[in-house]
């Protein structure tokens, strides 16, 4: 951990300088500030990327038991209409990032593949999906626009990725 965060150190510290030399003739009272910034910036993602790095590489974190991704989705299993979702990295427990308290962003297709809007509830570890328009649902996605309303995630405030997979009945 010491060897990365030296490493983000000098890579800061490169920058700086860079953009200093740069532009401190251009914009003398930008340059500080601009500093600062990349400095944040910076040292913020090397420190990111470092747990990244012990929690999958390492299988170890700096503190343990941290989590240090979003929900993934891990399995969809099906009874009737009902879908249930299962997830790996829930750290804390599943929680909805909108201020109302709902998720949105499900959608659930029948054999046909035709997609249509679900409703859907945090059951511990598990969202349930509910879809009034399939009656044999064959596969479930979550954020799949180019632009998604990101409403799922844990309790550490990660967001859960973006899928599609398909139903095992």
């Amino acid at each position: 951990m010491h060897i990365l965060l030296l490493g983000a150190s000098i890579v800061v510290a490169t920058l700086q300088s860079l953009f200093s030399r740069l532009y401190s003739d251009r914009y003398p009272r930008a340059t500080g500030m601009a500093s600062a910034l990349a400095y944040a910036v910076f040292y913020g993602a090397f420190i990111g990327l470092a747990t990244l790095a012990l929690a999958t590489y390492y299988q170890t974190s700096p503190e343990k038991d941290a989590e240090y991704s979003g929900p993934r989705v891990q399995s969809a299993t099906a009874d009737g209409g009902t879908v249930t979702l299962a997830f790996t990295h829930t750290g804390s427990g599943l929680k909805s990032l909108n201020t109302n308290g709902t998720l949105t962003g499900f959608e659930i297709a029948g054999t046909d593949g035709t997609y249509y809007p679900a409703e859907a509830t945090i059951d511990g570890e598990t969202v349930v999906l509910t879809c009034t328009q399939v009656a044999q649902p064959a596969t479930v996605r979550y954020a799949w626009t180019w632009f998604p309303e990101v409403s799922l995630g844990n309790a550490e405030g990660y967001p859960a990725f973006p899928f599609e997979l398909a139903i095992a009945n």
